[in-house]
């Protein structure tokens, strides 16, 4: 191994130990020094406790297993209890804002160039049928058919480079978030050259979610909240890994997610329902978000959420059965990835599934206990007499992603960025910093009683 090599993320459980020491970075900067033993610092350590996990694909299936199941099981009761008990404010971190800005736009920019960069220093471009994430090549794919005007289910021929079937089981939004890329720098043959549209979708992507956050920090509790989200997204490996590969299919979920959490920020009907509208577009977990995050609005913002969601849907997913029998093509392709049975059998060599038989029980489980869960919380955060916080709400979404994480089927754990920065507004102080006199405006969704809300119609 050459000295450079741990500094790029492909490596087993044993080669992390560059995106191991980024971990204890985080930890040292946000650990409560005063409460040594508190909730929080444990629920930063299993925050952290993926980061070993390193590459799936390279195993062995015995750790990955283990490593990605049991933060899993320790978030979906810890969600749980956040939203019967919301917790207290995080404390300050350990660091000086200055020194968090400084740090977030210098790892900022050791993504980007993960991003340029690959598949150095491991190989070459061409060396290899692909050397970018497959979730990413076919986003390209499926936008170069919505720019032939026809959705991308059942077009996405097989190649010489990719004998193997393409499934396209992304949402339409997914795909037409690469028409820019494609547009700038063409298809190309993205499984042997340098796919550009790939990679310059996916330092957006970056951009996007980066500042995205810092905004929302702003919002929330001024410069120093700004920093505080910008380095916590930015050092964490998870960000690394996806930047690296091109892994849009894990990065383009979290962005819509950032992008979510802004629109709540405004308070405005219409921009809330698009973001929601967008990220259910693209990945389709999102859908139970739709009955979350209109709680607590004006009875007009909140006509307007429905009203520009149901449009937005309509539009991306009437363009995706745009065609004969578009609706069988479309379900062909996506349940493929959604139902067991139809699942590629070359996928199951990285599946915990054929390593643990009692992982078909947990996914089992998990699947017949989702409605119960979605019905629970949107029943918890309706039956209150305030309307719901921020972090409530977080809390709630974060709850559904993890949930939908336990009966994923290839790689669970792994889609770790879905729900980062739901646990980031959870865990990382972004509040109004009362000892510096902070300049944010707080919770905009905080919890107030009906009686000092007139905008809140009456339940």
């Amino acid at each position: 191994m050459s000295w450079i090599e741990p500094f790029f993320p492909y490596h087993d459980w044993r080669g992390q130990v560059w995106f191991d020491l980024l971990g204890i970075g985080f930890l040292c900067v946000f650990w409560d020094t005063r409460k040594l033993f508190s909730v929080r610092n444990l629920d930063l350590l299993v925050l952290c406790s993926w980061i070993p996990l390193g590459e799936y694909e390279k195993g062995p299936l015995a750790v990955t297993t283990l490593l990605g199941y049991l933060p899993l099981l320790y978030l979906w009761p810890r969600l749980l209890w956040m939203l019967l008990r919301p917790p207290p404010p995080p404390p300050r971190p350990n660091l000086h804002d200055r020194a968090l800005h400084v740090l977030s736009f210098v790892l900022l920019a050791y993504s980007i160039g993960l991003t340029l960069s690959a598949p150095f220093p491991f190989g070459r471009v061409g060396q290899t049928r692909w050397c970018l994430s497959e979730s990413s090549i076919v986003g390209v794919l499926g936008a170069d058919q919505f720019l032939q005007c026809r959705p991308p289910y059942g077009h996405l021929a097989a190649s010489q480079e990719r004998p193997k079937t393409i499934y396209a089981i992304y949402g339409p939004s997914y795909f037409l978030s690469f028409v820019p890329g494609v547009l700038a720098a063409g298809v190309g043959r993205p499984f042997t050259d340098w796919a550009a549209a790939a990679r310059w979708t996916t330092i957006a992507l970056l951009l996007v979610s980066f500042f995205g956050l810092r905004r929302l920090g702003h919002r929330l509790g001024g410069p120093r909240a700004a920093a505080t989200l910008g380095f916590a997204w930015s050092v964490l490996p998870y960000l690394h890994s996806a930047s690296y590969w091109s892994w849009t299919g894990n990065l383009l979920p979290a962005a819509f997610t950032i992008l979510v959490l802004l629109a709540s920020a405004t308070r405005e009907g219409a921009a809330l329902g698009l973001s929601v509208a967008n990220a259910t577009a693209a990945s389709y977990y999102p859908a139970a978000w739709l009955a979350l995050w209109p709680l607590g609005l004006p009875r007009r913002e909140k006509l307007e959420f429905w009203i520009y969601a149901s449009c937005l849907l309509l539009l991306f997913f009437g363009l995706a059965v745009a065609q004969p029998h578009g609706m069988a093509r479309f379900w062909s392709q996506v349940s493929t990835y959604l139902i067991p049975g139809r699942m590629p059998e070359w996928r199951y060599q990285w599946s915990p599934y054929t390593y643990h038989p009692w992982m078909h029980a947990l996914r089992y489980a998990a699947l017949v206990a989702f409605l119960p869960v979605v019905l629970w919380t949107g029943w918890r955060l309706f039956s209150r007499s305030a309307a719901p916080s921020l972090q409530t709400l977080a809390a709630s979404s974060a709850l559904l992603e993890i949930h939908a994480q336990l009966f994923k089927i290839h790689a669970p754990g792994r889609m770790t960025l879905w729900s980062l920065p739901f646990l980031l507004v959870l865990l990382i102080p972004c509040g109004p910093d009362p000892e510096a006199g902070s300049e944010g405006l707080g919770d905009p969704l905080e919890e107030t009683p009906p009686a000092a809300r007139p905008d809140l119609e009456p339940r």
